[in-house]
């Protein structure tokens, strides 16, 4: 993720309760679950806000898509997202990743890779340091990607073996 000057286009991937809240302070280019672009000029919401897109809900072969489109994937989720499975997504495709300090995969996945991509849930002035922090200090998609793949499965009963024969011996 580079600052390249260029101004800020969101990506909202999936859909939730907080849909229209979130269109209403955005100024809407596309979205998907009204089936259409929105004309030239046409402002939906805010006008001093962000351009944003809406997909709606994505499957797991429509993911990818998003991922390649991003410079970065933001989990604002509460405590009610136990993990954050999308984040191992994002980092297996070597997307930089934030998080809320209330998503599970925040301590083991986001905070070794850099604890200030970590922020505190509901608040956007800790979000907004989060975001710069990546952009001052980007993480290499090397590093991303090792990062995951220390939570692959093979890797776990590999360790799990390596710990096993080592007490036995």
């Amino acid at each position: 993720m580079q600052n390249t000057g260029r101004p800020l286009h969101l990506l909202f991937a999936g859909s939730g309760e907080l849909g229209q809240e979130i269109r209403q302070s955005c100024h809407v280019i596309f979205d998907a679950e009204v089936g259409a672009s929105i004309s030239p000029g046409v402002i939906v919401g805010n006008g001093h806000a962000p351009h944003a897109s809406f997909t709606g809900f994505l499957n797991q072969t429509e993911i990818s898509k998003a991922y390649v489109a991003a410079d970065c994937l933001v989990l604002p989720s509460d405590y009610g997202e136990t993990w954050g499975l999308v984040v191992n997504e994002a980092l297996a495709s070597g997307l930089p990743c934030i998080a809320s300090d209330a998503c599970g995969c925040s301590e083991d996945l986001i905070a070794p890779l850099n604890p200030a991509l970590r922020f505190r849930l509901g608040d956007p002035a800790s979000l907004s340091s989060a975001l710069l922090s990546l952009i001052k200090r980007p993480v290499p998609s090397i590093k991303l990607r090792e990062q995951v793949d220390k939570f692959n499965l093979s890797a776990s009963v590999a360790t799990v073996r390596r710990l096993y024969h080592q007490t036995r011996n």
